[in-house]
C-alpha cells in the first residue's frame, strides 16, 4: 500500500515546466465549485460566472442577423474524467453572425462555449455560433450552452424574442451559486448555499442534482422541542454528506433535587443521547437537597469518526434518570 500520493509539481515550484493538463487541475479544482458528480474525485462544474457585466448574455442587436454576446467568464469542463476544466471568456462584448434561413421552416441554433483541446499551441477557446435545423445542433466536446436562438424562416434580423437563456452558473468553492430555478441545482450537500433567482430565496443543497431544501437556521423539522417530566425525540433529514449539532440538556423543575425530598442521599442523573437505535453520547450529574442535576451538553456527528448519519430520515431522541426535570433537544446541521 502506498504511503503517499503524487500531487504533480506544485504551482510555487521554480524551475518546472508545467503541461495544459496539470494546470487545468490546479485551476478548477480550486477555482470552481465541485458538480458532485463524484463521491471520490473533484469533478469542476461547467458554467457562467457571475460579476457585475451580463456575464456572457446572449441579446438581439439593433437591426440585422446578429447576436450580441456580453463579457464574462466561464468554466467548461473537460470531457475527460479528472482532467480538469478550461476557464476562459470575454473582457468586453463580442457580435456574432447569424447565417440566413431560407428552408422554409424555423431553425434552432446554439450560442456555445467551446474549448477545443489539441494537446498543444493550436489549442483554442472560443465563443461560437452553431447553426442547427429544425432541431437544436450538436454539441460539440467541452462545450456548454449560452443562448438558442429560434431563427424564423426569412427573418432579416434577429429579435429577443427568439432568444431563449440556457445559460448555467458556477461559483467559486464556498460562494453562494446562483440558479435561475431549482431544476439547475448541482448535486450538493446542505453545506452550499443557492441563490435562486425565479424565486429570490436563499436556498441549500437538497443532496441530489435538480434538487434544493428551504433555508433556516434550524430547518423545518429539526426544532427545540422541551417536554417536561419526559424525554422528547426529533426527527430530522440528512443528505449523507451533512454533519449536525445537536444540543441537548435536562433541567430539574422542582427548585430542589430528588434527594431533598427524600433525605441527605444524593443520586447521580444521567441523560443519554439516542440517534435511531444506537446511543451515540451520554452527559453525569448529580442530584442532592442543594445541588441539582443539571446536564447540559453538545454533540458533533464526523465523518471522521464515521458517526455522519445516512441520507434519509433519522429520529434523535433522550434516555435516561427522568426524575422531575424538563428535558430539551435540539438539532442543527453544521454549516461551514
Amino acid at each position: 500500500m502506498a504511503t503517499q500520493v503524487s500531487c504533480g509539481f506544485a504551482l510555487f515550484q521554480d524551475g518546472m515546466t508545467w503541461s495544459g493538463l496539470l494546470g487545468r487541475q490546479y485551476d478548477s479544482g480550486t477555482a470552481v465549485i465541485d458538480s458532485g458528480a463524484s463521491a471520490s474525485a473533484v469533478t469542476p462544474a461547467g458554467g457562467v460566472y457571475q460579476s457585475l457585466a451580463a456575464n456572457l448574455k446572449v441579446t438581439a442587436p439593433v437591426s440585422g442577423l446578429t447576436v450580441n454576446v456580453a463579457p464574462g467568464y466561464c468554466m467548461v469542463p473537460s470531457v475527460t474524467a479528472q482532467q480538469g476544466g478550461y476557464r476562459f471568456g470575454l473582457m468586453q462584448s463580442g457580435s456574432l453572425t447569424v447565417a440566413a434561413n431560407a428552408t422554409g421552416s424555423t431553425r434552432q441554433d446554439y450560442v456555445l462555449a467551446t474549448a477545443t483541446d489539441l494537446g498543444n499551441s493550436s489549442s483554442t477557446s472560443k465563443v461560437q455560433y452553431v447553426t442547427g435545423t429544425t432541431s437544436p445542433p450538436l454539441v460539440p466536446p467541452s462545450s456548454i450552452i449560452l443562448a438558442q436562438v429560434a431563427v424564423t424562416n426569412g427573418a432579416t434580423s434577429i429579435t429577443s424574442g427568439m432568444i431563449t437563456d440556457k445559460r448555467t452558473f458556477v461559483t467559486a468553492p464556498g460562494g453562494i451559486l446562483h440558479l435561475p430555478n431549482a431544476a439547475a441545482a448541482i448535486a450538493a450537500p446542505a453545506t452550499q448555499f443557492f441563490w435562486e433567482a425565479d424565486t429570490g430565496t436563499l436556498m441549500q443543497g437538497g443532496g441530489t442534482a435538480g434538487h434544493v431544501t428551504a433555508y433556516s437556521s434550524v430547518p423545518s423539522g429539526q426544532t427545540e422541542l422541551a417536554i417536561s417530566g419526559d424525554f422528547p425525540g426529533v426527527e430530522f433529514e440528512a443528505d449523507g454528506m451533512t454533519d449536525f449539532e445537536i444540543y441537548y440538556s435536562r433541567e430539574p423543575n422542582a427548585g430542589t433535587g430528588l434527594g431533598g425530598f427524600f433525605g441527605p442521599f444524593t443520586e447521580q442523573v444521567y441523560v443519554s443521547l439516542i440517534i435511531d437505535f444506537a446511543q451515540v453520547d451520554r452527559t453525569y450529574a448529580w442530584d442532592t437537597g442543594t445541588q441539582l442535576g443539571r446536564v447540559s451538553a453538545t454533540w458533533y456527528s464526523s465523518s471522521g469518526r464515521g458517526t455522519t448519519p445516512s441520507a434519509g430520515l433519522h429520529v434523535a431522541r433522550l434516555s435516561g434518570t427522568a426524575s422531575d426535570a424538563t428535558h430539551t433537544i435540539r438539532v442543527s446541521p453544521v454549516i461551514i
